[in-house]
C-alpha cells in the first residue's frame, strides 16, 4: 500500500509540471500573438528570467526523463544495460 501512495504522489507531480509545460507554452503563444499584433509589450528582463526558471525547474523532473524513455522504448532490458549479445 506504501509504495502505490509514494507511485501516485510522483504521477500528480509529473501531471503537475506537465501541466505547467502546456501553460508555458499558451504564455508563450499569446504573448507573441498580442505582441505581433501591437496590443502589448514585452519587458524583456523580468520575461526572460521567468522563462528561464521555469525551464530551469521542469525540464530535469519533465521533459529529460520522457525523452530517455521514448529512446529505451524499443530497446529490451538486456539492451538498456549493455548486456545483449551482439550478432
Amino acid at each position: 500500500m506504501r509504495g502505490q501512495k509514494h507511485l501516485e504522489f510522483e504521477q500528480l507531480l509529473h501531471d503537475l509540471a506537465v501541466l505547467g509545460v502546456v501553460a508555458f507554452g499558451v504564455w508563450i503563444v499569446v504573448g507573441a500573438m498580442g505582441w505581433a499584433a501591437g496590443f502589448t509589450t514585452l519587458a524583456r528582463e523580468p520575461a526572460i528570467r521567468f522563462m528561464a526558471a521555469v525551464l530551469v525547474l521542469l525540464v530535469p523532473s519533465v521533459v529529460y526523463p520522457d525523452l530517455k524513455g521514448w529512446r529505451y522504448r524499443s530497446m529490451t532490458p538486456e539492451e538498456r544495460l549493455g548486456l545483449a549479445h551482439e550478432r
